[in-house]
């Protein structure tokens, strides 16, 4: 005779074990959103990003050309595009092979969602 007790703990064990996961996500998703915003580490984006390319071209010896000026922009989307930029000159780097490199920053008006 199976234990009625035994069999409901047995059932409700992987739905926490699920809850206990997704409490475990979302911490570690808002301590990434949290980071996101220091990683140009309080410079404007177009300073970070010049300095990002211009470490780049001394590491690798690739030369890369950056354009861009200063944009008003609250520090998780400069976050969030620094950290675009960053993954585009890794890619470029270990998967293009490039030769050289250009990056563009520019903004255009308007409402963002």
């Amino acid at each position: 005779m199976q234990n009625v007790a035994g069999a409901g703990a047995r059932e409700r064990a992987p739905r926490e074990g699920v809850g206990n996961g997704r409490a475990s996500l979302d911490e570690a998703r808002r301590s990434v959103t949290d980071l996101r915003g220091t990683a140009t580490a309080g410079k404007p984006l177009a300073a970070a990003i010049g300095a990002l390319v211009r470490e780049l071209t001394a590491e690798s010896g690739i030369p890369v050309t950056f354009l861009g000026g200063e944009h008003s922009l609250d520090a998780a989307k400069e976050g969030e595009l620094f950290r675009i930029a960053q993954q585009a000159l890794a890619n470029a780097r270990q998967h293009a092979h490039a030769k050289d490199i250009g990056v563009l920053l520019t903004a255009t008006s308007g409402t963002s969602p």
